[in-house]
């Protein structure tokens, strides 16, 4: 640790004293998070790492490096690590000073897995320096207990399990009690991406933290196989009745824009066929082709003028009267079914690339 010699004195042999004053001027957020086992600690702090460029300390991986050296402390945790003892608060506190005041880090910190009991928490803060805030995190018990047994690999008693985690909330709520006003309590049920969000929301609130990095950067996207389709334009679409119809999807071509002017036909699809991004539920359409023209209402209007006069002139009432625009219907609807059938192989030629 190249900066640990000038920041330490040694008062004798067995201990050292850390000169803190640094750390405290740089005035760095601090950040603890603590919880349950298996409430995703670590992967909350990577992710806190990534984004922010926070150093991330976890006291777990702290004590393992520091157990594989070759030192008197090394093998102190050594044999409480193999005999699952509890690690000295001193020897805790004196790694955290060390990794500390060696950082060159100019963001902030996270420290993972801490504190574990009211004394660690307590020397923290009058021998280091002091926290932001503090991220609990928790779950469901039963889902505590199937992260445990899929960790462990073997069958794990849930009586067992459920007993150790109440006395482990139980302790880190005795643990924290000081500090409720600083505790930031999370569920981490859900997905860790949809957890993150909390947790950054958090952030904000409590130390008005920048992302220094986009979530592209470290988060991998995710590639469809689909192409995108921009929906149509909106436009009120109505059904030959006239009433609004949302379902209708909008479909063109060059042959009916000249056929029809500046009007579009409106085609019922099937959901296979519908584009990526379309508008409306069309489970309940079939893939039919029939066209439905806006125009229909013009054409109705016609038909009643024509009719009118034919009353006139027959002079027969108003049998005489539907009887006359039956008749136009009639023919009309003879010119519309072969405009129809030879347009029939224009429309079966519109397709979307997918």
């Amino acid at each position: 640790m190249g900066n640990l010699m000038s920041c330490v004195s040694h008062n004798s042999p067995s201990q050292v004293t850390f000169d803190m004053t640094r750390l405290r001027n740089k005035n760095l957020p601090i950040i603890w998070i603590t919880g349950q086992q298996n409430t995703g600690k670590k992967t909350l702090g990577q992710l806190i790492k990534d984004r922010y460029e926070f150093e991330y300390i976890n006291i777990t991986d702290l004590l393992r490096e520091e157990a594989s050296k070759e030192t008197k402390r090394a093998q102190t945790i050594n044999e409480a690590l193999k005999s699952k003892k509890k690690v000295s608060d001193s020897t805790i506190i004196d790694l955290l000073k060390e990794t500390l005041t060696d950082s060159t880090n100019d963001k902030g910190f996270v420290i993972a897995n801490f504190p574990k009991n009211p004394k660690q928490a307590e020397r923290f803060i009058k021998e280091i320096s002091n926290v932001n805030f503090i991220f609990y995190f928790y779950s469901e018990i039963p889902l505590l207990i199937e992260r445990a047994q899929e960790k462990s690999g073997v069958a794990l008693d849930p009586e067992t399990l459920r007993r150790d985690i109440a006395v482990a909330t139980r302790d880190l709520k005795l643990c924290l009690s000081k500090f409720t006003l600083k505790i930031e309590s999370i569920n981490t049920s859900g997905l860790p991406e949809e957890t993150f969000v909390k947790v950054e929301n958090a952030l904000i609130r409590r130390i008005n933290v920048t992302p220094i990095k986009t979530e592209t950067d470290y988060v991998q996207p995710q590639h469809s196989k689909i192409k995108h389709v921009p929906p149509p334009p909106s436009l009120n679409y109505t059904d030959e009745h006239g009433n609004k119809d949302k379902n209708l999807i909008i479909t063109t071509t060059k042959e009916e824009t000249k056929r029809e002017g500046s009007t579009l036909s409106l085609k019922k699809e099937s959901k296979l066929d519908r584009p990526v991004g379309v508008i409306g539920d069309l489970k309940k359409h079939s893939s039919s082709k029939a066209i439905v023209n806006p125009v229909d209402k013009k054409e109705d209007s016609k038909t009643n003028k024509k009719a009118d006069k034919i009353n006139e002139k027959e002079k027969g009432g108003k049998e005489n009267k539907k009887k006359g625009k039956e008749i136009i219907r009639d023919e009309e609807e003879n010119v519309k079914s072969s405009e129809q059938e030879q347009s029939a192989d224009e429309d079966d030629s519109t397709s979307l690339d997918f």
